[in-house]
């Protein structure tokens, strides 16, 4: 984790009440020694598009099944 996000999740994150106890300096030193990664070095290799493509044509799958016993298959929708 970059040490902007660490200190950001310091102060008004996760772990504010955390950061509450600890002094602005105290924080940075912190975040300085949980992480090696710089902000500005940051890969995005690996992550997810910013924008997911749309699917396409008619049949939308999110991941569950089309039922209440979560069957994995689906039939088409298309017309044969």
């Amino acid at each position: 984790m970059p040490r902007e996000a660490i200190v950001v999740s310091l102060e008004t994150g996760s772990m504010k009440t955390q950061g509450a106890a600890l002094s602005a300096s105290e924080r940075r030193t912190v975040a300085g020694f949980l992480s090696s990664v710089n902000a500005a070095v940051e890969s995005r290799a690996g992550l997810c598009a910013e924008s997911t493509p749309k699917p396409s044509g008619s049949a939308i799958w999110n991941g569950w099944g089309v039922d209440l016993a979560n069957t994995r298959f689906q039939r088409s929708r298309c017309p044969r």
